[in-house]
Formats: C-alpha cells, structure tokens, sequence
C-alpha cells in the first residue's frame, strides 16, 4: 500500500513516462486548432496531415517539440492527481485501516467523489503550466517569440497579469469532476 508522498511520487513518474506518448498526439492538434484560428484560409486536412507535415518539415523529432512544458504538466499534474486521490481515499473512509493494516473498500460514490476531487486539483496545477506550453509548441519555429518557459511566463504575467495562467479555468475545472469521478 502506497503512502501519501509515494503516491505523488509514482504519480509524477506516470506523467513523465506518459509525456512522452502524449506529445506526439498532442502537439499536431495544438497546432491545427491554431492555425485554423491564425489563418483560416489555409486548407489543412486534419491531425495526420499536420504531423506529416511537421515531420517533412523537422524530422521525427519535431513531433516532441515543447516535450519539456508537456513533461512539467505531466509530471505535476498526475503527482497531485495521484496524491489527491490517495487522501481523499483516505478522508472519506476508504484508506488502510490501521487496526488490521487492511484497505476498506472503496463505494461508487466514494470512488466518484475521490476522482473527481483529483482530476480538478490536478487540471488545476496544469492549467498554468499548459498556457506555457501551447504559446512555446505554437510559437514560429524561424523566429521564434519565446526563448523558453520563464520567458513565456515572464510575457504572460506581464501582459495578463496572474489570470494570464488560468484562462478558461472555470470550464477546466467543471469538466474535471465528472470526467475523472467516472
């Protein structure tokens, strides 16, 4: 039975491992939703066609650009998951019990509950980092704006302010629940 601190540490080890799966997936997407936004006259087929491109472009490797923010959301993101989760087990009863050294089992409603409260802690902790990140894996590969995460976030502080981090925090957040308790 994990503890509290080696819940966050295995959570954080899943998203450094998961990082380097999602990235790949992720970053066409980010790309395409973009560039439909920034230039809407360029006809572009979908995920597929854009990772094409970005290989023809930069080679395999272009497909883990902005692997370092990806891995800091990652890595945040499931370790509060993970310990959240953990603690929440444990606050609603459903923890080891230290008279028999035995896990309780866990309700549906303990169990929705539990995930639900982790999901939104974690979509907390990577909303801020995820602005970071969508700004440095769109940025323009010839001249680029960012020079790397403290420069993204020194820009967003400066011309959002703390709020800069936390867009669309309040659908983020709601989604969270019902996604992760399910």
């Amino acid at each position: 039975e994990l503890d509290l601190v080696d819940s966050f540490i295995a959570g954080g080890l899943t998203g450094f491992g998961a990082s380097f799966v999602t990235s790949p997936v992720e970053l066409p997407m980010v790309r395409l939703q973009t560039e439909r936004i920034l230039h809407p006259d360029r006809a572009t087929s979908g995920p597929l066609q854009v990772a094409r491109q970005m290989v023809a472009d930069g080679g395999v490797r272009a497909l883990w650009a902005g692997i370092v923010p990806t891995m800091h959301r990652e890595v945040w993101s499931y370790a509060t998951y993970f310990a959240v989760y953990y603690q929440s087990r444990q606050w609603l009863g459903a923890g080891v019990s230290a008279a028999d050294g035995k896990r309780a089992e866990i309700t549906p409603l303990q169990a929705f509950l539990a995930g639900g409260a982790s999901g939104q802690c974690g979509q907390l902790i990577a909303l801020p980092i995820d602005a970071m990140k969508v700004r440095l894996q769109t940025d323009d590969v010839i001249v680029p704006k960012y020079r790397g995460m403290m420069h993204v976030a020194r820009t967003i502080y400066k011309a959002e302010g703390f709020g800069g981090f936390f867009r669309g925090l309040v659908p983020v957040v709601l989604r969270a629940f019902p996604v992760n308790g399910a």
